[in-house]
């Protein structure tokens, strides 16, 4: 492949962000902007970047700044030992560079927190070296460029990749050349969904375009097969009954947090034909009710410290906790994003911002998400003022996303208005598709045996199901159709039963709405 460096370049020079550590490409701007750009957008970290460097304006201020003030200067940015090997290496350049990071590719490399990919970009934009400075947008370029099906994970794999960006870098603008395969592969050569090829310098060389396989590359590794463990359950029945055992709370939040399960999603919906049956007004409940709340599920005060003293004077306090990870915040924050873009694109982030950090650290996240989502209407409401407005005005609401306290409360709040829990599903999400999916109401074993249940809940959970986890929108519409025709039918059970109606078991319920499919 003939040399690429001099239509990239030229590129780059015409299409190139304006960023300030590229305006003034001090060694320590660019160091302190590679450590806070990883895994995080320009936008999304410019007010930060700003924010440090007005603080701690050079190496030695960073030496020497007091913990408690460095953390809060990384505050919204996560992943907290990223600034503390920042710090462990500026002490360590102010001890043996004078307080000056040194222009050598394998010193770089040997201070705390600095990484290949780091010290390339140090080296070869402050200083000039011709080392490489491959990262992720980088290696998805060269993956497209030489249509090559490599998994970029695989050590051996980018060490080839690396060879190959060697190969067209010009010594004399090694830095130029590092900065613009960076550039093309944040703007042009884009991750998830089809590249710009219309407007990639690179394309009438690009092998991957040729062969109509730009959306299958790069290859990364396939995750690991989950591990199976066979369980073997008893039912151990006497003349006295079952033996049975009821799970403390304790157990439920211990299995929630084994099984991963973060996000908690209940729809609050009330079906056309059950308005009577709200305790809102009518006038209210005409506007529509139909919005989610998606719930933090294993966070929070419920897994907070919890603890109980006596005072000096013998007067009990009692205190609890409630903590949260920025990374908490974001995978729950995703999911309420990627929800909103499945329904009606506004999202709502319930919080009390105005007494508690964490809640504000929730905002400060939520507003990092909010820029990788600008096709989602967003909003923030205190939890107390939500609580009014779910009676006030539920039609506003589109999808609610909160922590675990306000989540439970709001949720219990808004299964309330719709009139009949056994009409209400839910699920329990973690990484990926996985996820247990049920009827709020519970297994209700009162009643077990009595054929009175109402089915509904528990059909209407699948469908959350195929909507959520499997992305079949098709079939989850035709179980929430055949439900909506059997309720037009004037086909109800106890729970819901009115005037007029015809009140059915729950095998004959079940059985009505599988004849709608």
């Amino acid at each position: 492949m003939e040399n690429i460096s001099p239509v990239l370049l030229d590129w780059f020079y015409k299409n190139r962000r304006s960023l300030p550590f590229r305006e003034d490409p001090t060694p320590y701007h660019v160091w302190l902007s590679e450590v806070m750009l990883q895994q995080t957008r320009v936008s999304a970290v410019l007010p930060y970047y700003y924010r440090f460097l007005e603080e701690l304006p050079d190496i030695p201020a960073l030496a020497a700044c007091g913990e408690e003030k460095l953390h809060k200067l990384w505050e919204g940015l996560g992943y907290y030992s990223r600034v503390r090997n920042l710090q462990k290496a500026a002490k360590l350049v102010c001890a043996q560079y004078g307080g000056q990071l040194p222009a050598d590719y394998a010193a770089l490399r040997a201070l705390p927190g600095i990484g290949e990919y780091t010290a390339g970009a140090i080296a070869s934009i402050s200083f000039g070296l011709p080392v490489p400075a491959v990262d992720g947008n980088v290696l998805r370029v060269f993956s497209r460029l030489y249509n090559d099906p490599g998994v970029i994970t695989e050590p051996a794999v980018k060490k080839a990749f690396t060879a190959r960006v060697m190969e067209h870098q010009p010594p004399e603008k090694a830095g130029d050349y590092n900065q613009a395969l960076m550039e093309l592969g944040a703007l042009v050569c884009v991750p998830n969904g089809a590249p710009l090829c219309g407007q990639c310098p690179l394309a009438e060389v690009c092998l991957a375009r040729a062969a109509g396989t730009t959306a299958q590359l790069p290859q990364k590794a396939k995750p690991k097969p989950r591990k199976l463990v066979p369980v073997t359950l008893a039912l151990v029945e006497s003349p006295a009954g079952f033996l049975v055992q009821q799970r403390p709370e304790k157990g439920l939040l211990r299995l929630r947090a084994g099984m991963g399960l973060y996000a908690n999603n209940r729809p609050a919906k009330i079906w056309p034909q059950l308005a009577p049956a709200s305790p809102l007004k009518p006038e209210i409940v005409a506007q529509g009710i139909d919005f989610i709340i998606v719930r933090e599920l294993i966070g929070g005060v419920y897994f907070g410290q919890h603890q109980t003293h006596t005072l000096e004077n013998g007067e009990k306090q009692a205190v609890d906790t409630m903590p949260y990870a920025e990374h908490e915040i974001e995978r729950i924050g995703r999911i309420g994003f990627e929800t909103a873009r499945k329904r009606r694109k506004k999202l709502c982030c319930v919080d009390k911002a105005n007494v508690l950090d964490t809640s504000r650290l929730w905002r400060t996240v939520m507003h990092r998400l909010q820029a990788e989502y600008p096709d989602v209407e967003y909003s923030e409401m205190f939890v107390d003022n939500c609580a009014m407005q779910i009676v006030k005005n539920p039609a506003q609401f589109d999808v609610i996303v909160t922590e675990n306290m306000f989540g439970d409360i709001l949720s219990d709040e808004a299964s309330m208005i719709t009139g009949s829990i056994g009409m209400i599903p839910s699920s329990s999400l973690g990484d990926g598709t996985r996820g247990l999916y049920e009827p709020i109401h519970g297994s209700a074993p009162d009643i077990a045996g009595k054929d009175i249940v109402n089915p509904t809940a528990c059909i209407l959970s699948a469908a959350m199901m195929l909507r959520y986890s499997f992305g079949m929108a098709a079939e989850a519409d035709a179980i929430e159709n055949a439900v909506s025709r059997v309720l037009d039918k004037g086909l109800r059970t106890a729970d819901n039963m009115s005037d007029g109606c015809t009140c059915l078991g729950c095998t004959a319920m079940g059985d009505a709405i599988l004849a709608e499919l």
